[in-house]
């Protein structure tokens, strides 16, 4: 199972470099953006380090009870890696900052969840993923920002 759930996050993290700046830099680039916003690379370093953690985690939880019992968990985690893979689409294949603030939004709600159904089962899986809570929060917050300063 701890290839699957690898599998997954490496898929989605594949998205995520696929759907990134460098797809328009030009674009990109004549957004007006807030002071805070990391360099390119700083993302995808991150990005790469919260696939691990996330699969890591979604193994932890599968290992640490029956499958009917983490099922519900499991699922809220799949649908967290789903809006994933959705918000670069959005923001950087599709240039809509409208969406990527509406995935972003439902980011957060999804990994807090997730990380409540992780904690019922698995302290340690569920303080795996709070450091991907903080980063999509953080970086709803920027996509919000940057939205504000270009409308």
């Amino acid at each position: 199972m701890l290839m699957l759930f690898l599998t997954a996050a490496a898929l989605v993290a594949t998205i995520a470099t696929i759907y990134s700046p460098a797809r328009d830099p030009f674009w990109y680039e004549t957004l007006v953006k807030p002071g805070l916003m990391p360099p390119d690379w700083v993302l995808s370093s991150i990005w790469l380090l919260l696939s691990v953690l996330l699969a890591s985690s979604a193994w932890l939880l599968w290992c640490s009870a029956p499958w009917r019992s983490v099922s519900a968990a499991l699922l809220l985690w799949w649908t967290q890696l789903v809006l994933c893979g959705l918000f670069p689409a959005l923001l950087f294949g599709l240039k809509d900052l409208d969406g990527a603030i509406a995935v972003a939004a439902a980011l957060v709600v999804a990994a807090g969840t997730t990380i409540g159904a992780f904690g019922r089962h698995s302290k340690l899986a569920a303080w795996m993923l709070a450091p991907f809570l903080g980063w999509v929060t953080w970086l709803a917050s920027m996509v919000h920002q940057t939205w504000l300063l270009n409308v």
